[in-house]
């Protein structure tokens, strides 16, 4: 799972089925999801997810890029997706996420 785990942070921006995944475990697919979840104790999906997440966030707070391109950045397909996964994890919008932490940073 280590194997998958540092191909995720590589390509977490780019489509990342759990088919390729498990591939690269050497699993079948529905054993895979077992291993991932048991050994991550979340899915292969919510942890990308959550990954993109981190990583826009520290993007808003260290970067002056746009929201859309820090969207596509970081592997949403454009900022109304990017905005409702980000306010999901974060209970924050990313607008509202950089300006609240720039004021007291």
């Amino acid at each position: 799972m280590e194997r998958v785990r540092r191909v995720i942070e590589a390509r977490f921006a780019k489509a990342l089925p759990n088919a390729v995944l498990a591939r690269e475990a050497g699993l079948s697919v529905a054993g895979f999801e077992c291993a991932f979840k048991r050994h991550f104790g979340t899915t292969a999906a919510r942890y990308v997810t959550e990954l993109r997440v981190r990583e826009a966030a520290h993007l808003l707070l260290q970067s002056g890029q746009a929201i859309d391109a820090i969207a596509v950045q970081t592997g949403f397909p454009n900022r109304a997706y990017f905005s409702r996964v980000f306010k999901h994890v974060t209970a924050e919008s990313p607008a509202s996420f950089r300006r609240k932490h720039r004021r007291t940073t």
